[in-house]
């Protein structure tokens, strides 16, 4: 009985490793799938073990061979639906206890047994009093995409990090005439710093709960680091620039700003791409990030036949616009949009990575039997081209 428990209990764990690898975005399709591979197989193992427990139950209520003349207390006690006329557990003491605790109390002393539980059908001890707890798990939904997915990434070992912001030059080159002066162009540069700042989130758990519910242990670990990747997605694009804020794209100085005036949402897109390829950068956007209700109200735009001007919904769904790829995210306001060269316009400086720590030495926590677990994660944006961005509003 308690392989079966364990099996069970595993199986939970690599559901929730299975999305956790699916949700992990730093993985590629080919590493998913190795490491989902390793997973099947495991879950194979623990599912004959199953399938063994389940063919000894089917021979204990008076079942043939699997599959014939079972009966439904069988069939549904091998389908792990609760029946009425199954076997109802027992509590049992072993005889080696009864023992002890006659010649424990015989002289006078204490005694202390564990109590098993057993199957009135099997007449099987198992390890504990009662079966174990299963709950089952509702994962807090969370946005899929992850804004640092989309730009170009540098570990760091500093607490800061200085680079360059190159704004514009006075003067280009020209013609020369033999012996004359070159022209001469004056750099106007801005030494920038930016210091890395932290994101966290912390939650208590009892040991309990640490030591009982393995699945409910992992699901801690991926929602805290869901949790810091939402906040990572709003300092990316939000940050204020003010300590213990990162500084995000919208609102950094030096960026291309448009509104949308009278015409569509489609024709100002495609005038902030004119604005990325004619300003200083000379660039092409590479991604266009944007609320998915703002997008939705784009993609319904139709023309004066009532035809949809992306595409017709039975189709294959767009995914980008004026061969600019769609990047959807709550995260931004709607009726704003980042339209940009991500890669060239800015560099993600990680200190740290997402990082899981526990401990139950904070105050009193050791001895009320709690654990504390905190997810934290060191970053700055450093943004060396912000001619590269332009930041589109009233889209909607």
């Amino acid at each position: 009985m308690s392989n079966t428990i364990e099996a069970r209990r595993a199986i939970a764990e690599l559901a929730t490793k299975s999305q956790a690898i699916l949700k992990n975005n730093r993985l590629s399709n080919v590493e998913k799938k190795t490491a989902l591979d390793g997973l099947t197989i495991e879950l194979k193992q623990h599912q004959e073990t199953l399938k063994l427990h389940d063919e000894a139950k089917r021979l204990m209520v008076g079942g043939s061979a699997p599959g014939y003349g079972e009966s439904p207390i069988a069939k549904n006690i091998a389908a792990g639906i609760a029946t009425k006329g199954a076997s109802v557990p027992t509590l049992s003491v072993p005889d080696d206890a009864l023992e002890q605790a006659f010649s424990s109390l015989k002289g006078g002393g204490n005694f202390r047994a564990e109590l098993g539980m057993k199957d009135a059908a099997s007449s099987i001890t198992t390890d504990g009093q009662l079966p174990p707890q299963f709950i089952g798990l509702v994962d807090k939904p969370f946005e899929p995409v992850r804004i640092l997915d989309h730009l170009p990434t540098t570990p760091t070992q500093a607490p800061s990090v200085e680079f360059i912001v190159h704004a514009s030059s006075s003067a280009s080159a020209a013609a020369v005439a033999a012996g004359s002066a070159y022209p001469e162009t004056s750099l106007a540069t801005t030494q920038t710093i930016i210091k890395l700042e932290k994101l966290g989130i912390l939650t208590t758990l009892t040991d309990e709960l640490m030591a009982d519910f393995a699945t409910f242990r992992s699901y801690v670990s991926v929602e805290l680091q869901r949790q810091i990747i939402d906040a990572e997605n709003n300092a990316l694009l939000n940050g204020s620039g003010t300590s213990p804020e990162i500084r995000g794209l919208l609102n950094t100085s030096g960026v291309i700003t448009r509104a949308k005036g009278t015409e569509s949402a489609l024709d100002t897109i495609a005038e902030g791409i004119d604005d990325l390829r004619t300003g200083s950068s000379f660039c092409e956007p590479d991604a266009l990030v944007i609320h998915p209700t703002t997008w939705g109200a784009i993609r319904r735009e139709k023309d004066s036949y009532g035809r949809y001007l992306l595409g017709d919904p039975g189709q294959t769904a767009v995914s980008d616009v004026w061969g600019i790829p769609i990047v959807l995210t709550t995260q931004i306001a709607a009726g704003t949009a980042v339209l940009a060269n991500l890669q060239i316009a800015a560099t993600a400086f990680i200190r740290q990575g997402i990082t899981l720590e526990m401990s139950n030495s904070s105050g009193n926590d050791f001895s009320n039997g709690l654990v504390k677990v905190r997810a934290s994660e060191r970053l700055a944006l450093g943004v060396q081209r912000p001619s590269a961005v332009n930041i589109l509003t009233a889209l909607a």
